[in-house]
């Protein structure tokens, strides 16, 4: 299994068995919400398109996949240190928009590996506020796994795309009759009254939305794609995307701010072939 060298809520790393088995032969391979790139480090595809409405997601894959080197001498840098004050400060650096590509792509990566259990949020303003974390050691700098995104690119025909779902969803019409799989991991419905639907780079992801994508979706499909979906199972979910066929998977949940919240989950793999 190749680990992802960003940490993300949500991550495929744990149910990467299971969704192997239901993820379909094809020509190219589009992921409109690519997260940390665990299903595409894992899978074997002639052609990607990974895509997110994150730029500064989108940059940092880019720079890893194109200046490895680069990326990891500058993070090495920002590493060094890496307290609650070096934190704050480079979080305030990194708002300011300032910088090479490579140097941001290195600063979010710190702020990525050194922030509160792996989240990615930002203020309405577009400004990263994700909460320094809790580290009973100092972070990891995963520089094994960069070279090994870096070299996956490489083997692969890749397209890094910073755009919203419906755009990419769309690119399946345009493949030219080549066999197409979507895999969609969208923010999950929440799984309970408390719960609330996820924010998804600076706007929250609603039912709304999630209508909006399964439509998309359908449409896909009926143009030849092939569409493999992951989500929480419940009752809201099933029926926004009603046509789909579930599969239940049961998932360790490790994202709970109280580790007594922490534990199996039951999720659901939907496809629609």
């Amino acid at each position: 299994m190749k680990r992802s060298f960003i940490k993300w809520m949500g991550g495929k790393s744990r149910v990467m068995d299971a969704l192997k088995h239901h993820l379909p032969k094809g020509d190219v391979f589009i992921e409109p919400f690519v997260g940390g790139g665990s299903v595409f480090l894992n899978t074997d595809y002639p052609e990607y398109i990974l895509a997110d409405s994150n730029p500064d997601l989108i940059q940092l894959m880019e720079v890893a996949a194109n200046q490895p080197a680069l990326l990891i001498e500058q993070a090495k840098l920002l590493f060094s240190s890496g307290g609650r004050d070096d934190y704050m400060s480079q979080r305030t650096a990194f708002n300011t928009r300032d910088g090479e590509p490579h140097v941001r792509a290195a600063m979010f990566l710190f702020l990525n590996r050194h922030g509160y259990n792996g989240l990615c949020r930002y203020n309405k303003s577009g400004g990263y506020n994700v909460p320094y974390g809790s580290h009973s050691s100092p972070p990891y700098l995963p520089e094994k796994e960069i070279l090994e995104f870096a070299e996956k690119v490489k083997k692969s025909k890749v397209t890094f795309l910073c755009a919203d779902f419906q755009q990419t969803v769309a690119l399946a019409q345009q493949q030219n009759k080549r066999k197409v799989v979507i895999y969609c991991d969208p923010p999950y419905v929440p799984s309970s009254k408390t719960s609330s639907f996820a924010q998804y780079h600076k706007n929250e992801f609603g039912q709304a939305d999630h209508r909006t994508l399964a439509t998309a979706l359908m449409d896909a499909s009926r143009a030849g794609a092939k569409v493999v979906l992951s989500n929480s199972d419940t009752v809201l979910t099933r029926d926004i995307y009603h046509g789909f066929t579930f599969h239940t998977v049961q998932v360790g949940r490790h994202m709970a701010a109280k580790k007594e919240k922490r534990g199996k989950v039951i999720e659901v793999i939907a496809t629609l072939f």
